[in-house]
């Protein structure tokens, strides 16, 4: 259920216990010779917390930037499938879906469904302008 980056994140957690986001990237880059961004290392850890696997341990300052910052921990338990948010684009294309199913199902008149096939293909054209 770990893809290989979460998995490589967790493995410096195993490792090294207890971190801030900072002290993974730097473990990270260190270990795998990568360009990814502290932003990216922190992504997985918020991915980890969300699967159940890495809790937030509180505050701790930073030894870096002497701010404060969350300190990061594993638990002992399995990971839950990671369930992601839906994009903008597939809302929109529910949105599309539903207006689709509501014009078919409630509205008699045809010159009311036209309307909606008009609005509905406006909002098409913009969908794929972004």
């Amino acid at each position: 259920m770990l893809s290989e980056k979460r998995l490589r994140v967790y493995g410096i957690f195993f490792l090294h216990g207890n971190l801030t986001g900072a002290q993974v990237s730097e473990f990270y880059r260190t270990k795998f010779s990568s360009s990814k961004t502290s932003e990216t290392i922190r992504n997985r850890i918020t991915e980890l917390v969300q699967m159940g696997v890495v809790d937030e341990l509180g505050k701790t300052k930073c030894p870096s930037s002497k701010r404060d910052v969350t300190l990061f921990g594993l638990n002992n338990n399995l990971p839950k499938k990671l369930v992601l948010p839906k994009t903008i684009n597939q809302k929109k294309t529910a949105i599309l879906k539903s207006v689709t199913s509501f014009a078919k199902k409630f509205v008699s008149s045809e010159k009311m469904r036209e309307e909606l096939l008009i609005i509905y293909r406006n909002i098409e054209k913009i969908n794929k302008k972004l």
